[in-house]
């Protein structure tokens, strides 16, 4: 396997042309200039299924109320499944 030897010179030349294009690039405000800061904001969903909902705690709280499993009242201990026997008796 062979070694490759740089030359000095040539290694010092790419180093004061890369020195050269970073300081081009450096981004100098001009007199006079005033940033305005921008507002940030966090980024857009990629898919509208990842959008979050904002609730408030009380509307969270009917929220979870309505979805709770509620209780027969003509059956004891049996979940509702919303059959109407109860609105026809009166209850």
């Amino acid at each position: 396997m062979t070694e490759y030897q740089t030359d000095p010179i040539l290694d010092q030349l790419a180093r004061e042309i890369s020195q050269k294009v970073i300081r081009n690039l450096a981004v100098t405000p001009s007199p006079g200039f005033t940033s305005i800061p921008l507002p940030l904001s966090p980024p857009a969903p990629l898919h509208p299924s990842q959008e979050r909902l904002l609730f408030t705690p009380d509307q969270l709280g009917e929220i979870l109320e309505f979805l709770s499993p509620k209780t027969c009242v003509m059956e004891a201990r049996k979940a509702c499944d919303q059959c109407d026997i109860c609105s026809t008796r009166g209850f």
